[in-house]
């Protein structure tokens, strides 16, 4: 069996014939042509909803929104007037589509192809008008924050055929925080309200192409798993330690689960030791391997550096001990 065929059971919820790792089985892929951050291999720039984003070396050269920048949306009830969508049926997407796939070098025979969808519905809101005003408006203008996340979720949908048209990736990752490390941002009760149904209906378009929907969502999803899987998700990343993996997996035997790495208190910890990233991979096989439709994987700041890929180095190292393990 091939590493592809390998991860593919495991991304179904099957037990594979041994532990897959992402790293090694699939390869990721972002669309040129979506402007949710500022181009790849700038420091700093707008997206094409006005909002300005900072990348820096403390987040592995990942996006966040710069603070001291106005906001794009000021007052939820005026979404309609300050929010201005991008047109979707202008871009070239033949041809955004043809220089990524050289840029991220795909290898559809022997590796899965993830297509990486970032700033997702809820995502969207707090980034367009900063985290504690879009809180704020969730609890005095839920209408608003309703009408405006269809919005966002039908521009989403119109992206997501796009990409099934001109990329047709095994994979579509929908990426979403909706908690932190310690619990939710928002109660189930206001995901099913003011959420759900739109991600449902990405998740539903999504079911019709030749994508399989795969749910980012770090921190303590797992509080969210009965609300995701009434929805349709049975594919989870990153899948942190703060929730209980395996009993995820009893409750629901058919999900697959992406993750496992501690990342905060281990792999990008200060000081970590090369044998402290060992036992680490060794204790995700042994703990996760058995249940089944489990993935090695980590949400690192490593992940994008070539260089933490070396031997040696970061990511070297965990992958040699991958091997190690699974050989």
């Amino acid at each position: 069996m091939t590493e592809k065929e390998n991860i593919i059971l495991a991304f179904d919820g099957k037990m594979p014939e041994k532990t897959p790792c992402f790293w090694t089985a699939a390869q990721l892929i972002l669309s040129s042509a979506v402007k949710n951050i500022p181009t790849l291999g700038l420091t700093e720039g707008y997206d094409w909803f006005g909002v300005h984003w900072t990348a820096t070396e403390d987040t592995g050269w990942m996006f966040s929104p710069t603070a001291d920048k106005p906001h794009v949306l000021t007052d939820i009830t005026k979404w309609r007037e300050q929010v201005k969508f991008p047109d979707i049926e202008k871009i070239d997407w033949e041809t955004a589509a043809a220089n990524d796939m050289m840029f991220f070098n795909i290898d559809r025979e022997n590796k899965v192809m993830d297509y990486y969808h970032g700033n997702g519905i809820f995502e969207r809101l707090h980034f367009l008008m900063g985290f504690e005003e879009a809180m704020v408006a969730i609890i005095e203008e839920p209408e608003a924050v309703y009408d405006l996340m269809g919005a966002v979720a039908d521009m989403y949908i119109a992206i997501a055929e796009k990409i099934d048209q001109y990329y047709k990736p095994d994979y579509y990752i929908f990426l979403d925080d909706y908690a932190h490390r310690l619990g939710l941002f928002v109660s189930p009760a206001t995901f099913d309200k003011l959420f759900a149904p739109h991600l449902k209906r990405i998740v539903d378009f999504v079911g019709t192409t030749g994508m399989k929907f795969k749910m980012h969502c770090c921190g303590m999803q797992e509080l969210l798993l009965d609300n995701f899987y009434k929805i349709g998700i049975r594919r989870f990343d990153p899948g942190q330690p703060c929730n209980d993996l395996v009993a995820m997996k009893k409750r629901y035997p058919d999900i697959a689960i992406m993750g496992g790495l501690d990342i905060q208190g281990v792999v990008d910890y200060p000081g970590v030791t090369e044998e402290q990233l060992r036992a680490e991979v060794r204790r995700c096989i042994r703990e996760y391997g058995p249940m089944g439709g489990y993935i090695i994987f980590g949400a690192t700041v490593a992940l994008y550096m070539p260089e933490a890929y070396a031997p040696g180095q970061k990511m070297g190292i965990i992958l040699d001990e991958y091997y190690k393990n699974v050989t």
